[in-house]
């Protein structure tokens, strides 16, 4: 095994993990956030769908962004 290959693309891997993770995290805490929070409880389901498929659809952009 090529150690010094390794070491040069460990940062590129950490950074693919970490994406990789922050979407499996991300998704069960917006579906929480948008099924039983008061926070959109005065909105109808119809736009409690629409606010979290907007925020599904939104978080890979700033994730991209924000990295």
């Amino acid at each position: 095994m090529n150690v010094g290959l390794f070491r040069s693309h460990a940062a590129l891997f950490l950074a693919v993990f970490l994406d990789i993770l922050s979407f499996g995290l991300m998704y069960p805490l917006i579906v929480g956030l948008f099924a039983t929070s008061p926070l959109v409880a005065p909105y109808s389901p119809a736009m409690r769908d629409t606010l979290m498929s907007l925020a599904f659809s939104l978080f890979p952009i700033g994730a991209f962004f924000g990295s």
